[in-house]
C-alpha cells in the first residue's frame, strides 16, 4: 500500500515539473495572459501607490470583469539612442484585477524599474493592456512615480491624470513558443516576453499653441526647454494609411525654447517638431506610431483672418501687457495637433499646459479684452483678444 502512494506521488511530483518543449507563453497561474505580458509579474500583487485607473470593456463598450498591466516605455533620452530596425523592450511593471463593474485601480511597481525608463520629474509612459477570457485590448497614458525630486509644473502628477477607458476588440494574442534559453537578465524558460522593433521614423509638424490678437494688438508664445507635451498615439494592424486609430498620449519634454520671432499682430500658431516612432510587435505584429523625442525645430505659422474666433466669448477687461502662465484651469488642446494625416490617414492629439515653462502674451497700449473659448480668460484653453 506505502509502494502504490510512494508512486503515485512520484507521478504527481513528475507532472508538476516536466514541461513539455512546446508551452503555451500566455497562461500563467492566473490563467490566459497576452503574450506581451510577463505572466510573472501577476504572480502576487503590485505594490505601491495608484498610478492609473480606469474601466475595461468589451468591444461593443459594456464594461466587463478581467485584468490589466502596465508596460512601460523607454524614456527620451534613451529613445534618442535607437535606430530603426533596433529593438525596444516594454517591460510589464504592474498588475490589477477589475472590479466586477470593470473599474481597476493599477500601481507601478517601482522595483521593477530601471532608469532608462522613468523620463523628466518621474514621468513613465506606459501601454495598458487589458483583457478578459477571449478578448484584449490597450490604451496608452502617463503616470507619476514617486521620485527624490517634486514633479515639474506641468508633470501629471496623480491628481492630473484622467482615467481611462480600454476596449478588449481584438482576439488574445495566445503564442506558443519552443523553450527559451535562461540567462543572466533575460526571461525565465517557457515564459515569452515580446518587445518592438523601430520600422521607421517620422518628423511631425505639432501646434502647441496659437494667439488671435485683433486689429492693432499683438500676440506672442514663449516656451522654455523642460516643459511636457501630451501628444497622440496610433495604432494599426496593418500598418497602413487609413488603418490608424488613436490610442492615447505620450508624455514628452522640450530640450530648447523659442520666443517665436516675439510680438506680433498677425494670427499665428506655433509648432515644435516631434520625432514619432512606428514600432512593430514581435507578438502581436500590429504597429504603434508614439513620440519619441523633440528634434529641436520650433517656428510659427501663419493663420487665415477667416478663422478668427469670434465665438470665444467669456471675456475679461485688461490693458498693457497681459500674459496666461498658471497650471490651473484647462490645458490647451487640440485634437488634430499632431500633423500626421498623409502618413497615417489621421492627425493625432495635442495637449499642454498653461506653466511659466508655456507663455501665451498679449499687449495693448490701451484698454481692451481677452476672451477664452470654455471659460473666463484665466482658465480657459484658448484664447484671442477684442475690443
Amino acid at each position: 500500500m506505502h509502494s502504490v502512494r510512494r508512486l503515485v506521488l512520484l507521478a504527481i511530483l513528475a507532472g508538476m515539473f516536466l514541461i513539455p518543449e512546446s508551452v503555451s507563453a500566455t497562461t500563467s497561474i492566473r490563467g490566459v495572459v497576452p503574450g506581451e505580458v510577463d505572466a510573472r509579474v501577476l504572480s502576487a500583487p503590485t505594490p505601491g501607490a495608484v498610478a492609473v485607473r480606469g474601466t475595461l470593456k468589451s468591444d461593443s463598450g459594456k464594461r466587463t470583469r478581467g485584468r490589466v498591466a502596465a508596460l512601460v516605455w523607454p524614456n527620451e533620452a534613451f529613445l534618442r539612442t535607437v535606430a530603426v530596425g533596433d529593438r525596444v523592450e516594454t517591460p510589464t511593471v504592474g498588475w490589477s484585477a477589475t472590479n466586477a463593474d470593470g473599474s481597476f485601480a493599477l500601481s507601478i511597481d517601482r522595483r521593477l524599474l530601471v532608469p532608462r525608463y522613468v523620463g523628466r520629474d518621474g514621468i513613465v509612459n506606459l501601454t495598458v493592456v487589458g483583457w478578459n477570457a477571449s478578448h484584449q485590448g490597450e490604451w496608452h497614458t502617463s503616470a507619476y512615480v514617486a521620485t527624490d525630486r517634486r514633479p515639474g509644473p506641468t508633470a501629471p502628477g496623480p491628481a492630473k491624470t484622467r482615467p481611462i477607458a480600454i476596449r478588449t476588440n481584438s482576439p488574445i494574442h495566445a503564442i506558443s513558443r519552443t523553450r527559451l534559453t535562461a540567462s543572466a537578465g533575460a526571461v525565465s524558460p517557457n515564459i515569452v516576453i515580446c518587445y518592438n522593433v523601430l520600422r521607421s521614423t517620422y518628423d511631425a509638424d505639432t501646434v502647441i499653441g496659437e494667439s488671435w490678437p485683433w486689429g492693432p494688438h499683438t500676440g506672442y508664445m514663449v516656451i522654455d526647454a523642460n516643459h511636457t507635451v501630451k501628444l497622440g498615439v496610433a495604432t494599426s494592424a496593418s500598418g497602413a494609411i487609413g488603418s490608424w486609430k488613436a490610442s492615447g498620449s505620450s508624455t514628452e519634454s522640450t530640450s530648447i525654447g523659442s520666443d517665436f520671432n516675439g510680438p506680433s499682430a498677425a494670427f499665428r500658431d506655433y509648432r515644435l517638431e516631434m520625432r514619432y516612432g512606428k514600432y512593430q510587435n514581435t507578438c502581436v505584429a500590429g504597429f504603434t506610431e508614439t513620440p519619441m523625442y523633440e528634434t529641436g525645430g520650433m517656428w510659427y505659422s501663419a493663420l487665415s483672418s477667416r478663422d478668427f474666433p469670434t465665438g470665444w466669448n467669456q471675456c475679461a477687461r485688461t490693458s498693457g501687457n497681459w500674459w496666461r502662465a498658471s497650471t490651473s484651469g484647462f490645458s490647451y488642446s487640440l485634437g488634430g495637433g499632431v500633423k500626421f494625416a498623409s502618413v497615417l490617414g489621421i492627425d493625432l492629439s495635442v495637449e499642454t499646459n498653461y506653466a511659466t515653462t508655456r507663455k501665451i502674451n498679449y499687449y495693448y497700449n490701451g484698454i481692451y479684452h481677452v476672451c477664452g473659448n470654455n471659460d473666463v480668460p484665466s482658465r480657459a484653453s484658448r484664447l484671442r483678444t477684442g475690443p
